[in-house]
């Protein structure tokens, strides 16, 4: 997990240092745990669930289709040969 705390040094006021979320990790972590650094740190305040579901190739396609954002389609195989079936479909090798 990884982040940067940048322009100021923290007061105790919820002003002074922004913290910036450089991987996943610290993008879902401050999204769900990050209440109790607002106040040394200033940092986005996505919905909570956001960063894991950006963080999941097919959480993320869910969202795009959930905004109307075209992306490639995109299975959650449940088994070997569902995948298989997709795959051959679509003429990749397997």
């Amino acid at each position: 997990m990884c982040w940067r705390a940048c322009s100021g040094s923290p007061t105790g006021s919820g002003s002074g240092a922004s913290c910036s979320p450089l991987d996943d990790a610290g993008a879902i972590f401050l999204a769900e745990y990050g209440r109790d650094l607002r106040r040394w740190f200033l940092f986005p305040d996505p919905p909570a669930d956001l960063p894991r579901r950006l963080a999941g190739k097919y959480s993320l396609h869910e969202l795009c289709r959930e905004f109307g954002i075209a992306s490639p389609r995109t299975v959650a195989p449940d088994s070997l040969r569902t995948a298989r079936e997709f795959a051959s479909a679509r003429r990749v090798s397997a």
